[in-house]
């Protein structure tokens, strides 16, 4: 990439994003004797909870990538929602 031409002068940087905190809500599911048991050993592989574990694995990129759904569009979704939810006082 450095060689090409178009980018001799170009600058690479790093940008967070700061997304409102929201709350932490109780969500209740339900699966599969062994499903929970795998969910749980995978978890306990990694020193995570269930809970966090699980949420992690579902907004993970792996879990986006596998739906077709690019990290910006994810980006532009959960900014769309926030700003949303800020709008409506919650």
């Amino acid at each position: 990439m450095a060689e090409d031409p178009a980018r001799q002068k170009a600058v690479a940087f790093l940008v967070t994003a700061d997304f409102p905190k929201s709350k932490t809500v109780r969500v209740n599911i339900t699966a599969r004797e062994n499903q929970a048991w795998l969910i749980d050993r995978l978890a306990s592989q990694v020193s995570m909870s269930r809970p966090a574990y699980m949420v992690l694995s579902a907004t993970s990129e792996a879990a986006f990538n596998s739906r077709g759904t690019s990290r910006r569009a994810r980006v532009a979704a959960y900014a769309k929602r926030a700003k949303s939810t800020k709008a409506n006082g919650n």
